[in-house]
């Protein structure tokens, strides 16, 4: 999903399909949800998926990054109500792993936070980066312990990333003390049918990495060839019968986008639906 297409010079959809600019209280950071702030940390990833909604990023990369991190904190100290940081970008474990640890340490030594996630394509794309940086292991062994806690939201969306190597970066990940989930949009072509869906959530059952939630493709600019409807989203999700296929008591949520709002039967539905308002 990170070779180009030509149907991407369709003119569909949004720059900023997520209205991220609304929520922005300082370049780099955005306050959406009441305890919850993000912060784009890094302008660069390994590579570059082409169902990413920020996009914009890598078209002027020094727009929208974070560069006042002092500035940043002195915000989040302002609001007691702010317990929970993501870091992202881009992709944070693409910064030197002192710089990250600048960043999280000085996060961690607000009273009023307790998680500080970090969502990164990494373990996917060069899992080498994990398990050949005793820094980045060393740094969350030191800081999530006790009430503060390291989450790393990973972001497989293909059952054949999940390879060996992969999974031993997600070992060693947790045994220095993080907690791993997987984040991911259903994305047509890759993702989208029922058997490579269930064999996805199996693996990360069995990785460790339990799915957290996943979402409808957001109508980023150049998207439309892997957009799913709505509708056909719900049925790969009822037919993916991820309860059976898993042994567990339910299933990721689902994110929907906002505004859209479900008209179907969910009584016998295993997934959890959220307006993403």
């Amino acid at each position: 999903a990170i070779i180009p297409n030509i149907d991407e010079l369709e003119d569909w959809g949004r720059l900023d399909p997520s209205d991220e600019h609304t929520y922005t209280v300082m370049p780099g950071m955005e306050h959406k949800y009441n305890s919850t702030v993000l912060m784009l940390v890094s302008n660069v990833c390994e590579g570059i998926c082409r169902y990413c909604f920020r996009k914009r990023l890598f078209i002027s990369p020094r727009g929208e990054h974070l560069r006042d991190l002092t500035s940043a904190l002195q915000y989040i100290r302002e609001h007691p109500e702010i317990t929970n940081i993501l870091l992202s970008g881009g992709d944070p474990l693409i910064l030197k792993p002192s710089k990250l640890e600048e960043i999280v340490a000085r996060l961690m030594e607000i009273e009023h936070i307790h998680i500080v996630r970090i969502g990164t394509k990494m373990p996917a794309f060069n899992p080498y980066r994990i398990i050949e940086s005793p820094g980045l292991l060393d740094m969350i062994r030191r800081h999530s312990s006790g009430r503060q806690k390291i989450y790393i939201m990973t972001h497989f969306v293909h059952p054949r990333e999940l390879t060996d190597v992969a999974v031993k970066a997600i070992e060693m990940l947790q045994k220095a003390g993080a907690i791993v989930t997987n984040q991911m949009p259903l994305i047509k072509g890759v993702n989208s049918d029922p058997e490579v869906l269930a064999e996805l959530l199996a693996k990360l059952s069995t990785s460790r990495a339990a799915a957290s939630w996943f979402s409808k493709a957001i109508p980023k600019l150049t998207g439309s060839m892997i957009t799913r409807k709505l509708s056909r989203i719900i049925r790969i999700t009822c037919r993916t019968e991820y309860t059976g296929r898993n042994n567990l008591s339910s299933g990721p949520e689902i994110i929907l986008p906002e505004g859209v709002i479900p008209t179907f039967n969910t009584s016998q539905f295993h997934y959890r639906l959220t307006m993403d308002n």
